[in-house]
Order: structure tokens, then C-alpha cells, then sequence
């Protein structure tokens, strides 16, 4: 049963993903508020949010920066319903959530100003396209933030049990950022620290 839920973890659906989503929320916090410390953010410019999951994160953006836009987009129907209903208020008028992987996003070439993606990109079934699609999608000179938990692929405690997840090194992320056109690319900490988080900031 633990291993049945956890594998719900890349695409939530139904009760047990519902649940799933409301742990992420809270369990995802501590790591993307760390790795937005990282970056400036213009309380002006466009945000889109790769692998939204429950919304939490872009609602407290919302909340704190009261001229941001933000876009996001999950593959999960239960996360893009659930992260809706989380950014109610804001729908509409500075916020849209829409169902799509990261690999096709539905956004016009040059569009924003920095996307975000926490603990998703394990699950996207073409890490080069999906990067090459925020390349497309951001502006010259925008930001790309990575937040991930787990940058060990030597470490099999949750790819081993979890189906379709794939933990990637910091090098590996770096070389296909390089190859995908991103002209800059850093990580904290610099020398990642075996069974530490990681974020990763790359400047198109």
C-alpha cells in the first residue's frame, strides 16, 4: 500500500492523489521558499510554474507580490483542479492553471520572465524537451529555478520504488541546460552535498 500511494506521486489521481497533493503543499515549503530566496523577483513581471501540483507556492507568490502574474500548468487533472480551487481568488485575472506536461507547453515563444519547477522534473518523459520548451517560452535574459529534494541517482531509496521516477546529478542537469541554449547555469550549494537538496538557476 505505501509504495502504491507513493506512485502517485508523478501524476496524482483521485482520493489517494488528493491526498497526495495536500501533503505537497505542505511538504514542498520549506524547499521552494529556499530556492526563491535564491533569485530577485520583479512583483511585475510573469511567472509560469512547471509541475504546480496543489498551487500553495504560487498562491503565496500571489499573495505576496500584488502586480505578479503567474501561469501553471501540471500533467495531473486532479493537481490542476485541486491548485485552482487553491488560487480561486486570483483566477482570471492574474493567475491560469491549465493541464500540460512540461515537454508541450501552451505559451507563445518569449513570454516570461521566470519559471519555476519544484520536485517535478523526475517524472517528465523528456528532460532535453522539456527544457528546450522553457527555453522557448522564456524571455531573453529570464530565469529558469529548479528545486529538487533528491540529486543523488546513485541513491535508489525512492527511484527504486517509485515507477517512472529518474533522479538526475547536478551535472547531468547542467550539460542538458548548456545543450538546450541556456547561456548560464549555477547551483546551490555549489558543491552539492550527498542526500542534500539542490536548486539549480539557469539564464537563458
Amino acid at each position: 500500500m505505501k509504495w502504491r500511494l507513493l506512485n502517485q506521486f508523478g501524476c496524482p489521481k483521485g482520493a489517494w492523489g488528493r491526498f497526495i497533493i495536500r501533503g505537497m503543499n505542505i511538504g514542498h515549503r520549506r524547499l521552494w521558499d529556499w530556492c526563491l530566496e535564491q533569485v530577485r523577483i520583479d512583483e511585475n513581471c510573469r511567472l509560469l510554474d512547471v509541475g504546480c501540483g496543489g498551487g500553495r507556492m504560487i498562491r503565496s507568490l500571489l499573495d505576496r507580490y500584488p502586480s505578479l502574474r503567474v501561469d501553471a500548468v501540471d500533467v495531473s487533472a486532479e493537481a490542476v483542479a485541486y491548485s485552482r480551487k487553491e488560487n480561486r481568488r486570483y483566477l482570471g485575472s492574474r493567475c491560469r492553471i491549465e493541464q500540460s506536461g512540461a515537454e508541450s507547453l501552451p505559451y507563445d515563444d518569449n513570454s516570461f520572465d521566470l519559471v519555476t519547477t519544484f520536485e517535478s522534473l523526475y517524472f517528465w518523459q523528456d528532460i532535453r524537451k522539456g527544457f528546450a520548451e522553457i527555453y522557448r517560452v522564456l524571455k531573453d535574459g529570464g530565469r529558469l529555478v529548479i528545486g529538487l529534494e533528491a540529486a543523488d541517482p546513485s541513491d535508489k531509496t525512492w527511484s527504486s520504488r517509485i515507477e517512472a521516477m529518474t533522479i538526475y546529478a547536478p551535472q547531468e542537469l547542467r550539460t542538458h541546460l548548456l545543450d538546450c541554449g541556456f547561456s548560464s547555469v549555477r547551483t546551490e550549494p555549489a558543491e552539492p552535498v550527498k542526500g542534500g537538496r539542490l536548486c539549480v538557476v539557469a539564464r537563458k
